[in-house]
């Protein structure tokens, strides 16, 4: 498979992928809203737009879809609760949908974000795994579950599917949020030295910055809610946990609480 990815310049920071088959020149569009964009790279490809995938519902996400199909004759995909109208595909925990020859996701089902999001997982030809997240994660944080989610629902989707992922895994997500998550990590977890080298990095660097699960669980405190330090600067900052037998779920969404407010 081979990945681009597709910068929308707009306020939201949302990112847009195009995965192509080299072999047969098809292409998989995930939450393609920047359209002319899209097209634009895969002309310059000479690759042929066959599905897209909407990770969830939200506008950001799908404001794009009733144009891109005009452009392709693509077929659309959604988790099969979305309330996404034009659906072609119905998507389901372990569903396999694959592009050609080389590109095969395996459906993760990961509510949270809202109820009806899906995450796609699969390796490339050189067995490194790919995690094209929509708003469940971003690079050192996790969505928002403002818009019809639930941030229980979301705790769930991160112990008991993101977790179990590889370390090598390469994270795509749906918006650029990676400097003010890391801002936000740093606030929680200030004696952490990973997230100031992760930092420092992204000064020298330039272009969509592709984090792995291993960055992750050593920066994004979504991941990292065994550790004291987390615990201690919640209660610091009025997050309310009990006293004893604090389990890795209330640290979880006492991050979600801090981090609807900072």
């Amino acid at each position: 498979m081979h990945i681009e990815i597709i910068d929308a310049k707009n306020p939201g920071r949302n990112y847009n992928y195009l995965v192509a088959c080299l072999e047969t020149k098809q292409a998989l569009a995930i939450d393609p809203i920047a359209v002319e964009a899209c097209l634009s790279v895969a002309l310059r490809h000479g690759w042929t737009i066959t599905h897209i995938v909407n990770t969830h519902e939200h506008a950001d996400h799908t404001a794009g879809n009733a144009a891109m199909r005009v452009a392709t004759g693509a077929l659309l995909c959604a988790h099969y609760l979305a309330p996404i109208p034009n659906v072609d595909i119905l998507l389901r925990a372990d569903h396999t949908l694959q592009i050609g020859q080389t590109v095969k996701f395996v459906v993760l089902d990961t509510p949270g974000h809202t109820l009806s999001g899906v995450c796609l997982f699969g390796t490339d030809l050189k067995d490194i795994p790919h995690l094209f997240t929509g708003d469940t994660l971003f690079n050192a944080g996790c969505g928002n579950c403002y818009h019809g989610g639930d941030p229980e629902l979301l705790y769930d989707t991160f112990a008991e599917q993101l977790e179990r992922l590889p370390d090598e895994t390469h994270i795509y997500p749906g918006h650029n949020y990676i400097e003010n998550n890391l801002r936000f990590a740093q606030s929680i977890e200030p004696h952490n030295p990973h997230i100031k080298a992760l930092q420092e990095r992204l000064i020298h660097h330039t272009g969509p910055f592709i984090t792995t699960l291993r960055e992750e669980r050593l920066v994004n405190p979504f991941f990292r809610e065994e550790f004291s330090e987390i615990e201690h600067s919640l209660r610091a900052k009025g997050i309310y946990l009990p006293l004893t037998q604090v389990r890795r779920k209330d640290i979880f969404l006492g991050l979600r609480e801090l981090r609807n407010q900072w």
